[in-house]
């Protein structure tokens, strides 16, 4: 073997040596974990080389991001041991690599291999596929005498041919058998009724075939017979066969009788029926108007036009669109909850400092609920839109003046608006309402912090939110600029 074609076994060598040595690594993990029980299948010995890689990287302080994987093994498996946690999950993360890096290997030195399996021959010849097998193309390397390097071509290598006199010989064994193939379900080619098999290639020969018919309303390139004006003796149809090969041609006239199909009583009926419509139209053919047939063997007929009726269609397309408009609505409902929900949420810090403000000028927990419900009112006869948070403000103050307790007043109040924050807000009221507090005060002013607080994560939350929406017209606007910068200086070349 030259020295040239040695250098294509190297890749094929470097994957051995690799596999070598992902052996030699089992064979040390073996030893070093000291198991005790010969690993039996391929997942328990991708095991054992993940724990002795484990441990190997955790003296030698080589794991990525160890610290945040272990908060992060606390948090999802609080109730394991953090060593053991962390073992298992880096031993399953290893053993997943190691897995893929050996069929990597496996794959590549295979590839490798088959690459090297070269078509060219002493003398530069390269073998050619057989007859019918088709051609297949190469990547050839061409060296001048002295090796200088010539280039890399791709060659596309034909199918050895027959020659003239093969072909004659094999055209003439086609033409016995072409007869029979193109029958199909008949009984005869003298008697056709069903498809012919009007094949383009004869299975075993090389041919090309094409087809032409001396009556195609009769019977059509693609075998299907025609019935129309046909006696019941049947007619003849002469059907040409057109062989071709590399650059030569043959030819094959097969004549064949096509036949009135076997039918139903129904379909004689129907046959009779278009027959009579047909030569009642050609009798009328100049005239303002088409007379109808009276009657068909001996049968009187009456006719009535069937006009098109779309009426199941658009009664489909209606109850489509109401099945529709059922979950659309739900899902119309469920929207407008999560903005009233999202505005009570981003009023609420406003909400408590109001109410920490009117608390502080002196009045009562019912006056302030007055006073906000009095401004609110004021606002909205000057236009100011519909807030579902003071909506229920002014909800509370009419209880209150119909004779609902307080207390309950503000339970209420809490129920409608549905979320923590104002359950929390209305039981510190509630509370003072029983019992008493003098630190109401001091704990509307915490809860106002917070709710300030909550308020910025949620604008935060909201910002994030609009950004991410953003990113899909920006691709498109990215892709669209890569267009007109890459299309012009494509078309350039």
């Amino acid at each position: 073997m030259q020295s040239k074609e040695i250098l294509n076994y190297v890749p094929a060598i470097g994957y051995s040596i690799l596999l070598l040595l992902f052996m030699i690594f089992y064979l040390v993990a073996k030893w070093k974990e000291s198991i005790q029980d010969r690993p039996k299948g391929l997942q328990e010995k991708m095991h054992l080389m993940a724990t002795f890689l484990y441990h190997l990287m955790k003296k030698k302080n080589w794991l990525i991001s160890s610290g945040k994987v272990r908060t992060d093994l606390m948090a999802v498996v609080p109730q394991k041991k953090i060593g053991e946690a962390e073992e298992e999950y880096y031993t399953q993360k290893f053993s997943f690599i190691l897995m893929l890096v050996l069929i990597g290997l496996i794959l590549a030195l295979a590839l490798s291999v088959a690459s090297v399996n070269e078509r060219v021959m002493e003398g530069n010849k390269i073998p050619r596929k057989s007859y019918g097998e088709g051609d297949f193309e190469t990547s050839l390397k061409a060296e001048g005498a002295g090796g200088e390097a010539l280039g890399k071509y791709e060659v596309q290598i034909g199918e050895r041919l027959y020659t003239k006199d093969e072909a004659d010989e094999l055209f003439q064994k086609a033409k016995k058998k072409l007869p029979k193939v193109i029958r199909g379900e008949n009984k005869s080619i003298k008697c056709i009724k069903n498809k012919l098999n009007l094949c383009s290639k004869l299975e075993g020969y090389p041919f090309t075939i094409h087809w032409d018919s001396s009556n195609y309303s009769l019977m059509d390139t693609d075998g299907t017979p025609g019935q129309q004006n046909l006696r019941e003796s049947g007619e003849e149809v002469k059907l040409t066969a057109l062989y071709t090969y590399a650059t030569w041609k043959w030819e094959q006239v097969i004549t064949v009788r096509v036949m009135p199909k076997d039918r139903t009583p129904e379909e004689t009926k129907r046959q009779q029926m278009e027959e009579a419509l047909r030569k009642a139209n050609e009798r009328s053919a100049f005239d303002s108007e088409m007379t109808l047939p009276g009657e068909v063997q001996g049968k009187k007929l009456s006719f009535r036009e069937m006009p098109e009726d779309f009426s199941p269609y658009f009664f489909l397309i209606s109850a489509i669109l109401a099945g529709l408009f059922y979950f659309l609505k739900d899902k119309e409902l469920n929207k407008q909850v999560e903005q009233r929900d999202q505005m009570l949420l981003l009023g609420y810090a406003q909400f408590v400092s109001k109410l920490t403000l009117f608390l502080s000028a002196g009045l009562t927990i019912r006056g302030a609920f007055h006073r906000m419900e009095f401004d609110y009112r004021k606002k909205r006869n000057h236009g100011l839109p519909e807030s579902p948070l003071y909506e229920e403000v002014s909800r509370v103050q009419r209880e209150l003046d119909g004779g609902v307790f307080e207390a309950e007043a503000y339970e209420h109040f809490g129920r409608r608006c549905r979320r923590q924050e104002y359950t929390r807000l209305i039981t510190l009221l509630i509370q003072n309402l029983r019992k008493g507090s003098n630190e109401l005060l001091l704990q509307l002013k915490r809860e106002s912090g917070v709710a300030a607080s909550e308020r910025m994560d949620q604008a935060r939350i909201r910002g994030e939110q609009a950004s991410t929406k953003l990113m899909l017209p920006m691709m498109l606007m990215l892709f669209v600029v890569m267009l007109l910068v890459m299309v012009p200086a494509y078309l350039s070349f």
